[in-house]
């Protein structure tokens, strides 16, 4: 496996599974609203977009399009979203296995790491002290930390510029198309978590430079080799 500068990591699928409690959180909100709750397989398909997105494609999926025309109740239904969620982010999220260790050494070999996702940072890092992994990066840049976040290379670039490396010399560890383009764009290497939130689409099918299923793989240390 080739050897990197330096790693930027996305979160909600990728590092952290975050999807029972969003699944709470959002069912909270539809539910305080009169709509029908989703199950958590339908919503790890919606995860990546940010909550208001995910309202959307949950009233088109129930075909109610006029409610998707509705700014004003959307509004209202992302802010009961974002009230719940903040105060119960960490009740069942847990970093996937094999993430904390590989983190760890990479600390150890004083590789610089990055997060860049399209999480609030209001919700980033409280979960990210909650989960005990926000001391291992120099860089996060959460979704409302620059005016636009991914699939715009800007957050990557962001990030880059933070921890003083070469795009060209990162790789983006991500687990979907949006992760994909963001790190194309902006110049990086990119490998895709098998069993991250694809939205429904394999992620052997991405584009990425490779896919992993362990996160030892991604250790250059261990002279593992990603599969294809």
């Amino acid at each position: 496996m080739k050897t990197y500068a330096a790693y930027l990591f996305d979160l909600d699928g990728t590092l952290v599974d975050t999807a029972p409690d969003i699944a709470v959180a959002f069912n909270h909100a539809m539910y305080s609203y009169g709509f029908p709750e989703s199950s958590e397989a339908e919503i790890r398909n919606w995860v990546g977009f940010g909550a208001r997105v995910m309202i959307v494609q949950a009233f088109e999926y129930y075909g109610l399009q006029k409610q998707t025309r509705d700014s004003g109740l959307i509004d209202d239904m992302f802010s009961c979203f974002r009230q719940y969620y903040s105060a119960n982010l960490a009740k069942l999220s847990k970093p996937y296995s094999g993430v904390v260790e590989a983190l760890q050494q990479m600390r150890q070999h004083n590789i610089p790491l990055g997060l860049v996702t399209n999480k609030a940072a209001v919700f980033t890092r409280p979960l990210l002290v909650a989960l005990n992994v926000g001391q291992f990066f120099q860089a996060i840049v959460s979704g409302d930390t620059l005016a636009v976040n991914k699939p715009s290379p800007e957050p990557a670039l962001h990030a880059c510029e933070l921890l003083k490396v070469s795009p060209a010399e990162t790789l983006f560890v991500g687990d979907s198309i949006t992760d994909v383009n963001c790190a194309r764009a902006a110049g990086c290497d990119v490998a895709c978590f098998r069993h991250g939130y694809n939205h429904g689409t394999p992620a052997e099918t991405l584009g990425a430079d490779f896919v992993f299923d362990t996160f030892q793989q991604l250790l250059p240390m261990n002279n593992t080799t990603a599969p294809n």
